[in-house]
């Protein structure tokens, strides 16, 4: 996602993507490069990888049945191929995108650099959004993720109690 924002790239253009990754990543992810379920797309860098640029969902709504057969995304998923580089610690990616026009980019991408609070904090609201959405609907995931963030506010836990009652 990154190489194709910063060189404003379109998917389209997109030839191939070689994964080069540690042997721990490679042996939890390889054998998924045609996920059949959801589930399977969760342990898939192929399907991951291809949700996060063509439909631009990384969340749990992203790993459906539906989806991950979706003809689109399984034609997508040919394009990237997964290595292994023995030089790479555990968590160290680096990602190799190649255009139909010839031109290669490389990016590398090191899971274990700890983001910004920032960054964490998106991140948390994200997810919280993406997990309790589907079960409390749109306005009392707002209402409840606004009330959790000014906790520290309340004088006591009433209100809160009775916000999370489904």
């Amino acid at each position: 996602m990154d190489i194709v924002t910063k060189e404003n790239l379109r998917v389209q253009s997109i030839k191939s993507i070689k994964v080069y990754v540690s042997q721990m990543i490679f042996d939890l992810a390889s054998g998924n490069e045609e996920p059949r379920t959801g589930l399977e797309g969760k342990f898939s860098i192929h399907y991951a990888l291809t949700t996060a640029l063509l439909r631009g969902e990384t969340g749990l709504r992203a790993f459906t049945d539906e989806k991950v057969n979706d003809p689109k995304m399984r034609e997508f998923m040919k394009k990237i191929s997964l290595r292994v580089d023995k030089k790479l610690s555990k968590l160290k990616t680096i990602v190799e995108l190649e255009t139909n026009s010839g031109d290669v980019y490389s990016r590398i991408v090191n899971v274990e650099e700890v983001p910004e609070l920032k960054e964490k904090k998106i991140r948390a609201k994200d997810k919280y959004v993406d997990v309790c959405g589907p079960v409390l609907g749109e306005e009392k995931t707002k209402d409840l993720m606004e009330l959790i963030l000014s906790l520290e506010k309340l004088d006591n836990m009433k209100r809160f109690t009775e916000k999370i009652q489904i």
